[in-house]
């Protein structure tokens, strides 16, 4: 019998493109240190405490793969309101202290406006024998609410430690270490966008565009 598989992976279990790594750099309470998640391309169950950085984890990841404007920080954890958002990753949120001025409690980050965080996720087709790297670079500027990001698509691995120092901070130095990464032999796609705007995805994973 002829086989169903629109590629050629060993079994349905691989067929398509299926993360096999993913790290985060300065997200949450995820600071200064380069955390890994490696599933392989296997299918992966992500436990942990209350507090642990589940809900941070599988936020990073959906940042990574839906557009800004759909995204709802913390859905994970049944959270509805605004407790989460993208300032408060870059930052590094994790408790609140009493304003002495305003008597008004205000967020304590692990860091300040200046740092970079980097959201970066492998993936591969084993039928193909294809890489896709998706990354994005975020930062914030002193002075300002919104930080801004740099996305990153690329047909190869990539990681954190290779392609984006950890000693690169500011918007200059980031966005050259990104197009040091693109002038390397194999292509990858280097865009600096505004937070609502990211590189097609459905031309990316080869499907057909939504366009409802």
């Amino acid at each position: 019998m002829q086989s169903q598989l629109l590629d050629f992976a060993d079994t349905d279990n691989r067929a398509g493109f299926r993360l096999h790594r993913f790290e985060v750099l300065n997200w949450g309470t995820f600071d200064r240190h380069i955390w890994s998640l490696n599933s392989e391309g296997d299918n992966a169950l992500l436990t942990g405490d209350i507090g642990s950085g589940k809900s941070t984890l599988v936020d990073a990841l959906t940042t990574l793969m839906v557009p800004a404007q759909k995204i709802t920080f913390n859905k994970a954890a049944g959270a509805e309101g605004k407790e989460r958002s993208l300032r408060s990753y870059v930052l590094g949120y994790y408790k609140s202290e009493k304003d002495d001025s305003s008597y008004k409690a205000k967020p304590v980050g692990l860091r300040k406006p200046g740092s970079y965080s980097v959201l970066l996720a492998q993936f591969y087709n084993q039928g193909f024998d294809q890489w896709l790297t998706l990354a994005q670079v975020f930062w914030l500027k002193p002075g300002e609410s919104s930080p801004e990001r740099f996305y990153l698509v690329a047909n190869r691995p990539l990681s954190v430690k290779a392609d984006f120092s950890e000693g690169a901070g500011g918007k200059g130095a980031i966005y050259r270490a990104c197009s040091d990464g693109c002038a390397r032999p194999t292509g990858c796609n280097c865009s600096q966008a505004s937070t609502s705007t990211a590189p097609n995805s459905a031309a990316i994973w080869g499907l057909r565009a939504n366009r409802r």
